[in-house]
């Protein structure tokens, strides 16, 4: 299925552009932070503060800038004490950041019920037995499209050839979109722009944030009418696309829980499940 242009997408761009974009945002220059944390293990194990700020990283905990107090813990027994702890403590935080570009509909973002029903929801889709299946999909991509040409030119830039196109292509394959390799570059562009929608430079954060925005918008205009065509036809295939979500039963009324707080409103989620 080909897709229309879109009218306020950004203009062309490289699959290249928007990686560098994304190490220039994330990219901390730091080689070895585990000797960071080692002495922070030791010497202060709650820090008051946001460690991402050391590695200049756009903070997931204060997306917005405002006066809100930061603190990060470095020993394993106090991080796991606050990730099971959902009564005193939020993971809803990291909605304010990515969580703003996909609709709210974030997994690491809820807490207690709402992440345990959404979770039993996504597990079946991810099981060993569905991730053997993929096998099949995912196997002639990687002989085909990406070893084979090398056994050809005999030689390859290793990020550039592999370790960036290849692990996209994958995801989209088992997503299940055509092997267009110009859709699946301008789909994965749009999925790097929103990553890199959080900014620490406030000069960069508008126009990273319209970007993000707009590439948000630009996915949910071209995937559902590929959903759509998909279903409509009987989406048969071990694909995520395919995957019949709506049968899926969950103690607790997962589905029911989902729809009401998620799906009716918010309207880019609902149509595409």
């Amino acid at each position: 299925m080909n897709m229309p242009a879109s009218p306020n997408a950004a203009g062309p761009r490289s699959i290249k552009d928007d990686f560098a974009a994304i190490h220039d945002t994330y990219g901390s220059g730091i080689n070895d932070p585990h000797a960071i944390y080692r002495e922070m293990r030791r010497s202060a194990p709650v820090m008051e503060g946001d460690i991402l700020a050391r590695f200049n990283v756009p903070s997931q905990a204060n997306n917005a800038g405002s006066s809100r107090r930061i603190f990060t813990l470095f020993k394993y027994e106090d991080v796991m004490a606050v990730l099971r702890d959902a009564k005193t403590y939020t993971s809803s935080l990291l909605g304010e950041g990515i969580g703003q570009f996909l609709g709210g509909f974030m997994l690491t973002a809820m807490d207690g019920d709402e992440h345990r029903l959404a979770r039993a929801l996504l597990t079946p889709a991810f099981s060993s037995v569905a991730v053997t299946k993929w096998r099949d999909m995912v196997l002639p991509v990687i002989r085909d499209e990406c070893i084979g040409p090398l056994t050809t030119s005999k030689r390859c830039d290793l990020v550039a050839d592999v370790l960036l196109p290849l692990p996209i292509r994958l995801i989209y394959e088992i997503i299940g979109f055509s092997p267009d390799r110009a859709q699946i570059e301008q789909f994965a562009a749009w999925g790097m722009r929103i990553l890199v929608g959080p900014q620490r430079d406030p000069d960069k954060m508008q126009a990273a944030l319209k970007a993000a925005f707009q590439a948000s918008q630009d996915i949910y205009d071209h995937v559902l009418p590929i959903v759509r065509n998909k279903r409509a036809k009987g989406a048969a295939g071990d694909d995520l696309m395919s995957y019949p979500w709506d049968s899926a039963e969950i103690d607790g009324g997962g589905w029911k829980f989902v729809a009401q707080h998620h799906l009716a409103p918010n309207k880019r989620i609902a149509p595409l499940c």
